[in-house]
């Protein structure tokens, strides 16, 4: 039960935390700031996949549903989406909650290590994900 209270405990403090000033139009820095102020593990690797997953914040699935990464809705850990839409992908409140998603998605399965090789195993669909990553700037 202790090991099930804490992460909820954090869990309603970023939530409460992410709903306070959250523009619907973040700059990139502001993305970047809030990555790193959730303590996201390699958030400069994290900011480059919140700006291709959103195309750079153009993107019909962050426009409509906040969704910064492309994240699916989440049915086996914590989440802060509120609802998934037509094709499986998370709703969020707003794109702070996108960020803390991210961050307890990262914390139950990220373990260290290498983390583009971890997220060629994991998270990317495409096949050049990594490459792609590694050239945004």
């Amino acid at each position: 039960m202790k090991q099930f209270i804490f992460p909820v405990l954090i869990l309603i403090f970023f939530i409460i935390a992410g709903t306070l000033d959250s523009a619907d139009s973040p700059t990139a820095e502001d993305v970047l700031d809030y990555i790193e102020h959730c303590g996201i593990a390699n958030a400069e690797i994290v900011y480059k996949q919140a700006l291709l997953e959103s195309g750079r914040f153009t993107s019909r699935l962050y426009k409509e549903d906040k969704n910064l990464f492309g994240m699916k809705y989440a049915y086996n850990r914590p989440t802060t989406a509120i609802g998934r839409n037509r094709n499986g992908s998370a709703i969020y409140h707003n794109w702070k909650h996108s960020v803390i998603d991210y961050w307890l998605w990262q914390s139950k399965y990220y373990n260290g290590g290498d983390y583009y090789r971890f997220l060629s195993r994991v998270y990317a669909e495409d096949s050049i994900y990594v490459r792609k990553l590694k050239l945004m700037r």
